[in-house]
């Protein structure tokens, strides 16, 4: 239940214009960008909206360490009411 979006080492993910939603039937059901494996990677977001649709408190956005990340007119959403964190911020750049 985890969406996942992280380019190959050493490449460059551009995302334009995606709505990228989680699933609501887990309580752990992140949208994870990017890993810690990223080696010399970029990934860029366009006009992309992220949404977390549950109330789930291990709903969240993971941030998981791409060497350079960009996020240009995005939208992050978040429905419901939670009691954990929103963002979880590893290593890299933004």
């Amino acid at each position: 239940n985890t969406f996942t979006i992280t380019p190959v080492a050493g490449t460059t993910l551009y995302v334009f214009g995606m709505k990228l939603v989680a699933s609501t039937n887990a309580a752990a059901n992140p949208i994870t960008i990017g890993t810690a494996l990223n080696v010399n990677s970029s990934t860029y977001f366009d006009t992309t909206t992220f949404e977390l649709p549950g109330a789930s408190t291990g709903q969240h956005y993971d941030l998981a360490g791409s060497v350079y990340m960009q996020f240009l007119n995005c939208t992050f959403l978040v429905s419901g009411s939670r009691a954990g964190f929103i963002f979880l911020v590893n290593t890299g750049v933004y």
